[in-house]
């Protein structure tokens, strides 16, 4: 879930997955993933209130599944201690990027922030394909035709 957020932080609209693979994307911090992942969070609770469960052979099952994770994870009883959380994941999950040359990290604003490679670009246009990334981009709203603009 957190790498599916970074993808969406990184492209928030699906017409910037088809931009040039040389443009740089701008830097991101794990506080914009953690709030976009909070969005995303809200808005599949509110989606599947009354929902019945999706079949575990449904790809969007297991979105559901990881944002109930999220969702329980973020509702323990030290709230201190389930936002750190979720920040170390996000920023442990930058850190492999990184690790495989997706990511730099830099500063902005004084604060610690991950600039998107190429290959990072090139992967996660690859991975747009997926029908668990086109599902993130309809909760979120950004599920326009690649060839529209904004």
């Amino acid at each position: 879930l957190a790498q599916l957020a970074i993808a969406a932080t990184v492209f928030p609209r699906a017409a910037d997955l088809e931009d040039d693979l040389d443009r740089p994307r701008p830097p991101l911090t794990v506080e914009e993933v953690e709030d976009l992942l909070r969005v995303l969070s809200e808005r599949l609770e509110e989606e599947n209130r009354d929902k019945p469960d999706p079949a575990v052979s449904d790809e969007a099952g297991g979105l559901l599944e990881a944002w109930r994770i999220y969702r329980r994870r973020a509702a323990a009883k030290d709230e201190r201690f389930s936002r750190i959380g979720m920040r170390r994941i996000i920023e442990f999950g930058l850190e492999r990027l990184r690790d495989f040359g997706c990511f730099v990290e830099t500063q902005l604003g004084g604060k610690s922030a991950w600039q998107p490679t190429r290959r990072y670009n090139v992967m996660v246009q690859e991975f747009a394909a997926s029908r668990l990334l086109e599902e993130v981009q309809r909760v979120l709203g950004y599920n326009a035709p690649m060839d529209e603009e904004d």
